[in-house]
């Protein structure tokens, strides 16, 4: 009886995988949108994305000029909690207060 060594999937590979797994079952909606959050070894990035018309209604990132001066880090939970305000502050009509974006739909992507 021969056996095969199980192939191991790349990180990349494994990654691309989860990702593709997550984004057949959230999509984002005009009603509920959906908030893609990525996070780097030296940045955290968000954006709230409606999938229908394929548009980004709000997204805020550690590399923003005005976020940068507000944190020491770009990656910590300080930044997170600076990015989270940002994100559910937003522009008014876009996603922000006023618009009647009262609920998202989380994208983990690979996380």
């Amino acid at each position: 009886m021969a056996t095969e060594p199980v192939r191991k999937l790349s990180h990349n590979a494994h990654r691309q995988r989860i990702h593709l797994r997550v984004r057949t079952r959230v999509t984002g909606t005009p009603e509920r949108p959906r908030l893609c959050v990525y996070r780097s070894n030296g940045h955290i990035y968000a954006q709230v994305v409606d999938d229908r018309s394929g548009r980004t209604l709000v997204s805020a990132s550690s590399l923003d000029a005005d976020t940068r001066k507000e944190l020491k880090g770009g990656s910590n939970v300080a930044a997170a909690k600076v990015i989270g305000k940002k994100i559910t502050s937003g522009s008014p009509g876009r996603g922000g207060p006023g618009s009647g974006v009262e609920i998202l739909s989380l994208c983990r992507s690979t996380f």
